[in-house]
């Protein structure tokens, strides 16, 4: 028979809080915080898989991004991403730590209540990126234009409609 373990994971920049549960028992099997670097997480994987024969994990989709996914599915642990707004959630759970949510994510898991996240290629994952940042460069460019044009009037500088572009540094240098 082979030993099943469900981790769920609360994921900080620095730290990851752990919780693991089985099968067999409603207590946790192990709790703990390690430091979010590649060393202590292959440490603390190295060491379920020394006790147990399948490992499920999971945690919540954030601005930690991916590489913590990709790098446990590198050492042959199953993870999951879940999206925090799909997490079940009770009207008493209104003290959140990071303990309780480490738990919680691992019953979840456990009780496969957890829907997963789609998880991009790195390649995918790097063009969203760029054309997000494009489109925020767009944005902040019309931003500032915006800002100079304004700016401008409020010193009683006129410009022509048809000659907008040209003014705004001759009038930027008038000043």
């Amino acid at each position: 028979m082979k030993r099943k373990i469900y981790v769920g994971m609360d994921v900080h920049k620095e730290t990851i809080r752990i919780a693991c549960l089985t099968n067999n028992t409603k207590e946790i099997v192990k709790e703990q915080q390690i430091k979010h670097n590649e060393v202590q997480i292959k440490k603390f994987v190295n060491k379920l898989k020394s006790e147990w024969n399948e490992i499920h994990s999971c945690y919540e989709a954030g601005v930690t991004g991916y590489p913590l996914y990709r790098y446990l599915k590198s050492l042959g642990v199953n993870c999951i991403l879940v999206a925090p707004g799909k997490i079940p959630r009770q009207s008493s759970d209104k003290i959140k730590t990071d303990k309780r949510d480490a738990i919680k994510l691992a019953k979840l898991l456990r009780s496969g209540e957890l829907e997963s996240i789609h998880v991009p290629s790195e390649e995918d994952e790097a063009v969203r990126d760029y054309l997000r940042s494009r489109d925020s460069l767009r944005l902040d460019l019309g931003r500032n234009r915006q800002r100079l044009m304004k700016f401008l009037l409020r010193k009683g500088i006129t410009y022509s409609a048809n000659k907008e572009r040209e003014c705004r540094l001759d009038c930027v240098n008038d000043l």
